[in-house]
C-alpha cells in the first residue's frame, strides 16, 4: 500500500466540464420552485449510511432541470453531503426510477475518471476513517454545520490510489460485505415484524386459545366472537393434505405431480446461487412460516423451474430482476404454460422484496386467501403446531405438572 502513489480528487476527475461539482446555492434554486412532480431534487436524505435511497424527494419542472443541467447527477456519481448531515457518501445507482436527477444546495458530486479512478473504489475510501477525518476536520462550527470552501476541500482531497485490478478488488470485496450487512438488516427487520404478528395473534387476539376452544366445542366470549368467526373459516381449510399423486409414466423422477426433462441438476445450482432476494423470501416462507403452507424453492413444471411453488395452492412465484425486462416474451410464454395447468403466477421484483418485504407477504396472502385450496391445506396461521401449549377454554386452567426431569423451581 506505501507504493501505491498518492493523488488528489481533482487529478482522478474526469477531464469533462463539472466533472467535480457542488449543487446551486442561492437564487438558482428556490423552494417556491418546487412542484409536487418533475424532476427529483438529491438532498441529504436520499443519501446516508452509505445507501442512496431513491424516495423522499422534492421535485422541480423539466423547464427548471434544463436551467440547472450542469448539476445533473449520473449513474456512477459518487454524491457526499457538504451542509448539515456531514459525511454521509452515497453512489448513484446505474438502476434508479427516474431518468434525471439535480442535486440539491447541500450535495456534491465527483464523476471519476474511469482510466485512473473507480467511483466504487472513491466511495470506500470516503467512506473510511481516512476519509471521514479529512472531511470533519475541515468543517466550519459557526451556525449549520458545513465544509469550509467545499468544493476546494473536495479537490484537494489526497488518497492511495492503486492500480485498477486492485482497485476493482478491494471495491468488490467490500461492497459484498456491505451486500450481506444489508440483507441481514432487512432480513432482521422482517423477523421482528413476523415476531410482532406471532405476538399479536397469541397474546391480543388469542388465536390459539379460540381454536382450541373452537375444537374442543367449548364457550366463546362474546368479545371474541368476530375472531372466533374468522378462526373457523381458517380451521375449516386446515385439514390434512392428501398424498401428491404419482404420475403413471415408470422409469422417470416425479415430484409435485410433474415430469423432469433433465433439468434436476440446474435446479439444484439455481439453490446454490440463490440471489439475496430469493434468499429473504425462502427464509420468509420456508417450514410453513406463511399461513403453514408448503413451498418449495426451485421446483421443476414441465421444462421450466419456478423459484417458488406452493402445491396446495397451484402457486407459482417469480422474483424478477433486471433482466426480466429485455425477456417478457418469454416470460409471458412461461406464465401462459404454467396457467394452462391451472397454476396461478405471482410476478415480483426482486427490489420489491429487498426493500418492502412485509408488502411482499401482504400480496403472497391476498392470492392465498383468494384461491381455493385443491387439497384443503394451508389455511393456519402457522400455529397448529403450538396448539397443544395453550388452553382449550376461557376459564382458568389447573396448574400443569412438571415434565419429568423438569421439576426445578424455575420451571414453575
Amino acid at each position: 500500500m506505501s507504493e501505491w502513489p498518492i493523488k488528489t480528487i481533482a487529478e482522478c476527475a474526469s477531464p469533462e466540464p463539472y466533472s467535480t461539482q457542488i449543487g446551486p446555492f442561492g437564487k438558482a434554486l428556490m423552494a417556491k420552485e418546487y412542484t409536487v412532480s418533475g424532476v427529483p431534487v438529491l438532498r441529504g436524505v436520499n443519501v446516508n449510511a452509505g445507501r442512496f435511497y431513491d424516495d423522499g424527494f422534492v421535485f422541480i419542472s423539466e423547464e427548471k432541470a434544463d436551467e440547472l443541467a450542469k448539476y445533473e447527477s449520473y449513474p456512477g456519481d459518487v454524491l457526499l453531503v457538504h451542509k448539515g448531515t456531514l459525511g454521509e457518501i452515497g453512489l448513484m445507482p446505474e438502476s434508479r426510477k427516474h431518468s434525471r436527477y439535480i442535486m440539491g444546495n447541500s450535495m456534491m458530486r465527483v464523476r471519476c475518471d474511469r482510466a485512473k479512478l473507480l467511483p466504487e473504489y472513491l466511495y470506500y475510501w470516503l467512506t473510511s476513517s481516512d476519509g471521514q477525518h479529512y472531511l470533519f476536520s475541515r468543517v466550519s462550527q459557526v451556525g449549520v454545520p458545513q465544509l469550509q470552501r467545499p468544493l476546494t476541500t473536495l479537490r484537494e482531497a489526497a488518497f492511495p490510489v492503486p492500480p485498477l485490478p486492485q482497485q476493482r478488488r478491494i471495491a468488490h470485496i467490500l461492497g459484498t460485505l456491505d451486500d450481506k450487512i444489508e440483507l441481514n438488516r432487512r432480513m432482521n427487520r422482517t423477523l421482528e415484524a413476523i415476531a410482532r404478528a406471532i405476538f399479536k395473534s397469541w397474546f391480543i387476539d388469542f388465536d390459539p386459545v379460540i381454536d382450541n376452544a373452537i375444537l374442543n366445542g367449548k364457550p366463546i366470549p362474546d368479545e371474541f366472537a368476530e375472531r372466533a368467526e374468522v378462526r373457523r373459516e381458517i380451521l375449516a381449510r386446515s385439514q390434512p393434505s392428501p398424498p401428491t399423486p404419482l404420475p403413471e409414466v415408470e422409469g422417470r423422477n416425479y415430484r409435485g405431480g410433474f415430469g423432469f426433462a433433465g433439468l434436476v441438476e440446474k435446479a439444484r445450482e439455481l439453490r446454490r446461487k440463490e440471489t439475496p432476494a430469493e434468499e429473504i423470501l425462502w427464509e420468509l416462507l420456508r417450514d410453513r412460516r406463511l399461513l403453514d403452507l408448503k413451498f418449495r424453492r426451485q421446483h421443476q413444471i414441465g421444462d421450466y423451474v419456478a423459484d417458488f411453488y406452493c402445491h396446495e395452492r397451484e402457486l407459482v412465484i417469480e422474483l424478477d430482476g433486471g433482466i426480466h425486462r429485455t425477456r417478457e416474451a418469454k416470460d409471458a410464454k412461461r406464465d401462459a404454460y404454467m396457467q394452462t395447468l391451472g397454476l396461478t403466477v405471482l410476478r415480483i421484483p426482486n427490489a420489491d422484496v429487498l426493500e418492502n418485504p412485509d408488502g411482499v407477504l401482504s400480496r403472497i396472502m391476498e392470492v392465498v386467501q383468494l384461491s381455493p385450496s385443491p387439497s384443503g391445506r394451508g389455511g393456519g396461521e402457522g400455529v397448529a403446531s403450538y396448539r397443544h401449549l395453550f388452553p382449550d377454554s376461557f376459564q382458568d386452567s389447573p396448574p400443569r405438572q412438571d415434565p419429568e426431569g423438569m421439576g426445578g423451581p424455575s420451571c414453575r
